[in-house]
C-alpha cells in the first residue's frame, strides 16, 4: 500500500470513501501521518513534509521518525 492507493480487498465503498478522504486532507492542508504497528512503515501528508521540512525518504518508518523526536518529549509517546 502506498500514500496514493487505497488498501487491498476493500470494497467499492471504501475505495471511494478512501479517494474523497485523501483529497480533502490535501486540499485542507490537514497534518496526517498513520504508522503500521505491524510493519513499522509511516506515511505523512503533504502538509506534514511541507511543515516539518522532512522528505517522504527521510523518515519511513516508525523508528526513523522516532529518531526525530525530542528526548524531553519521548515519555509522553511511551504514556500514549
Amino acid at each position: 500500500m502506498t500514500a496514493q492507493q487505497p488498501p487491498k480487498n476493500i470494497g467499492k465503498q471504501m475505495v471511494s470513501e478512501y479517494a474523497s478522504l485523501r483529497a480533502d486532507v490535501e486540499r485542507l492542508g490537514m497534518l496526517i501521518w498513520r504508522w503500521n504497528l505491524k510493519t513499522d512503515e509511516v506515511h505523512f501528508s503533504k502538509a506534514w513534509h511541507s511543515l516539518t521540512g522532512y522528505s517522504k525518504e527521510e523518515i519511513v518508518t516508525g523508528e526513523a521518525w522516532l529518531e526525530k523526536v525530542h528526548p524531553e518529549h519521548l515519555s509522553m509517546l511511551s504514556e500514549a
